[in-house]
């Protein structure tokens, strides 16, 4: 949202997932997110934007979750925030 003006990596619309299930073991499962809408209505959805490393992609190891990539144009910061997750 903050640096969709100026940026043309889709690093914000995917979530991937790997399931196991009958069919297949580390099957890969992608979600997009999207909000589409008014200004104000989007505004008011994903609500103030905090300003940090958004982080666009998670490891994980040792049953923990651990940031691996972040957006460029957020790189400078030092607070780390999930950019997947909207309000708190």
């Amino acid at each position: 949202n903050r640096h969709g003006q100026e940026c043309f990596y889709e690093c914000f619309c995917q979530q991937i997932f790997r399931v196991t299930h009958r069919e297949k073991k580390q099957d890969i499962s992608k979600v997009a997110y999207r909000i589409i809408g008014r200004k104000e209505y989007v505004e008011k959805i994903i609500g103030k934007n905090r300003i940090g490393k958004q982080i666009i992609q998670w490891s994980l190891q040792n049953n923990k979750y651990i940031p691996v990539q972040h957006c460029i144009f957020t790189e400078n910061y030092e607070e780390i925030i999930d950019s997947f997750k909207l309000q708190e």
